[in-house]
């Protein structure tokens, strides 16, 4: 589950999902069941997650066998705050 809210000048947007998922070592899937765009609902998401200290690291998406496409691809860092 995730959610946050963005703001682009000043319009904000609220953003949230959630769904089932399966963790195989650093190879992360998940079926969308709820989100704020219903466009979303039922797809799969696929990615790969990396633990670096104190940072989360997100790469997607990915195929089955967790190769990011090279040419269209996301990388987000998450860093744990004291």
């Amino acid at each position: 589950m995730f959610v946050g809210r963005f703001q682009s000048d000043t319009t904000y947007t609220d953003n949230f999902g959630g769904g089932k998922y399966t963790l195989d070592g650093n190879k992360y899937e998940e079926e969308i069941i709820y989100n704020s765009n219903t466009g979303y609902v039922g797809a799969k998401v696929r990615m790969l997650l990396e633990q670096r200290n104190d940072t989360l690291i997100q790469t997607y998406p990915v195929n089955e066998i967790g190769e990011p496409n090279k040419n269209n691809h996301f990388v987000e860092k998450y860093v744990q705050l004291d």
